[in-house]
Parts: C-alpha cells; structure tokens; sequence
C-alpha cells in the first residue's frame, strides 16, 4: 500500500521532527535542480515498553535463599506484530558491578497487544549482599 502525501502533510501528520536534506550539484550548468518529485520510503516497525502500570508483582525486600520472582507487562505500543520478545535482567551492586545477566525469549508479541513477563531469580549464593540494582530490559 503506497500513500502520496503532500511534503507539508507529511511532517505535521506523522513526525513534526523529521529533517530532510537535499544536496544536488549541477557542474555543467551552474543551475539550480527543479525537483519534481520527492519519495520517502518508510518501514514500519513494533516498539515495546515496560507497563508496570498494567502489572507488576515484585517484592520490595528479597531475603538470601529465597527465590524472588518479578512479573511486568510488556506492551507493544504499535499496531505491528513482533517475531519474539527478548527480556534482559542484570542485577548490579552499589559500584555499578554486574553480577548475574539473566535473559529470557518470549512469545511473539501481537499489535497493541500486552503480556505479563516473569522471571525467578535465584538468590541461593553469597554474592547478594548490601543493595543491588535491578535493571530489566526488553527488546523486540
């Protein structure tokens, strides 16, 4: 499906932040180009964010040996489909170290579509002491 827009409609309607640059040079007449048409192709592709206001089950405090399990909605926040969805926890200590990188695949993800992603952390070492970041990312 191809759409002919206006260059004016175009920026205002879909992104006010888009630049186009031209830079034409006419060495054997010095004269400027008339440009009579201008295509700009786009594809389309899924964005997905962390909704924690859809849902979101954590603990706030996490004892040594037991298992801490966190649930996040992850949310496709555009009407196209995604292949799968990649979930990345790493856990830090106070000087930014990382000490466990955690990674899960889910299930495709659907347009304007949410699911509910857990992971259970393991919390059966000694590595665990003082306070520690938990960072969570999702990636299409």
């Amino acid at each position: 499906m191809h759409q002919t827009l206006p260059l004016q409609e175009l920026m205002l309607t879909f992104n006010p932040y888009l630049k186009l640059k031209l830079t034409c040079i006419d060495t054997t007449k010095r004269t400027p180009i008339q440009l009579n048409y201008w295509r700009v192709n786009y594809q389309p592709v899924p964005e997905a964010a962390l909704n924690p206001a859809l849902y979101l089950s954590l603990a706030d405090s996490v004892h040594q040996f037991t298992p801490l399990n966190l649930t996040c909605a992850i949310e496709n926040l555009t009407p196209w489909n995604m292949d799968s969805m990649l979930v990345k926890y790493q856990v830090t200590d106070g000087p930014q170290t990382t000490l466990h990188n955690y990674q899960k695949r889910f299930q495709p993800l659907l347009g304007s579509a949410s699911f509910n992603a857990s992971f259970d952390f393991e919390t059966s070492c000694n590595c665990f002491s003082g306070i520690d970041y938990l960072y969570v990312e999702a990636k299409p």
